[in-house]
């Protein structure tokens, strides 16, 4: 159920914020580049005062910088890109497999084990969904048990109660005492006690 592959890049609105952003970026450092290199020769040759040799040096390391410049910038451009997309994969795509975990024990499946693929990212996050799955489902096993010795001994009490055996009903309430208490135990312990988590650095 959580092993599929999927094909996309493009997986989430998440990763293609990032993506996008990331891309923004490299877009004004483009600009911010372009301009610090060819911005003083502009200058210059606006400005005029060149004469001779040196006014035709200026042009010509200025079309030469056109020529090298911009096709290493692209190059590097388009690399990166592709860089941020697939890194941006390997982050989304595991959160995206998270919010699929967090969804099935929300709705009371307990997956057996949530894997990532070998490159992702938050592989410990993974190992931490199935101690959680495995938690509750030790837990409600527990619980399981628990409550069916409770009906049993409730049961008892009852064909005991008809047959006037108070003894019998002592002996029975005693333990029905103790499955309550160790009930009220297991409610303020992991994972049902109930304490704030702060998020942040």
């Amino acid at each position: 159920m959580f092993q599929h592959r999927r094909r996309l890049y493009i997986i989430d609105r998440f990763q293609a914020r990032i993506v996008l952003m990331q891309w923004a970026y490299l877009a004004l450092f483009i600009c911010a580049q372009g301009f610090l290199v060819f911005r003083p020769l502009t200058k210059r040759l606006d400005e005029g005062g060149l004469v001779g040799g040196e006014q035709v040096a200026t042009a010509r390391l200025f079309l030469e910088l056109h020529q090298s410049f911009w096709p290493a910038l692209f190059v590097i451009l388009v690399i990166a890109a592709a860089h941020s997309v697939f890194v941006s994969h390997r982050l989304v795509g595991p959160l995206v497999r998270i919010r699929h975990v967090l969804r099935a024990l929300r709705d009371g499946e307990r997956p057996d084990k949530v894997a990532f693929r070998t490159k992702d990212y938050l592989t410990e996050e993974a190992s931490l969904l199935e101690d959680l799955s495995h938690t509750l489902r030790e837990q409600e096993d527990a619980d399981r048990a628990h409550w069916s010795e409770v009906k049993e001994l409730v049961l008892g009490l009852e064909v005991a109660m008809e047959s006037e055996r108070l003894d019998v009903c002592g002996a029975i309430v005693v333990q029905l005492k103790k499955e309550c208490e160790s009930a009220s135990v297991r409610a303020e312990s992991p994972p049902y006690s109930r304490k704030e988590v702060s998020v942040g650095a």
